[in-house]
């Protein structure tokens, strides 16, 4: 992912709350889906609707995939 999107999304929901550490991608690379895992780009923890609401605009606009969990 471009670090100028990585700093919009800090920008959104705060620096602390987007992790691009590995350690970080690879534990959020799985769930309890025994064959399913895919390393991401980045990690976004939003607090409130509207960090929620600016994220999915972001995504649209710099065409990425967001993925819930």
């Amino acid at each position: 992912m471009d670090i100028r999107i990585i700093r919009r999304l800090e920008e959104i929901v705060g620096k602390g709350r987007v992790l691009t550490s590995i350690e970080n991608r690879i534990a959020y690379s799985y769930d309890a889906t025994p064959t399913f895992a895919s390393l991401p780009d980045a990690i976004v923890i939003p607090e409130t609707p509207e960090h929620v609401s600016q994220v999915l605009k972001l995504a649209n606009e710099e065409n990425f995939i967001v993925i819930p969990r």
